[in-house]
């Protein structure tokens, strides 16, 4: 799975992160939390980008 950002000099690079996994998201509390269901039980996920640049 990749993620894309953008750089300071307004260049675009690939990121690539190991042990992925897909989750259903079910609320985000507030900038930095995410609540997921993985694998059927519930997950509280820490958000690294929380939107604003």
């Amino acid at each position: 799975m990749k993620s894309v950002f953008c750089s300071l000099e307004e260049e675009w690079e690939s990121v690539h992160y190991s042990g992925v996994r897909r989750g259903v998201f079910v609320e985000r509390p507030n900038r930095f939390v995410a609540h997921v269901e993985l694998d059927g039980q519930p997950v509280v996920c820490h958000v690294k980008n929380t939107g604003r640049c």
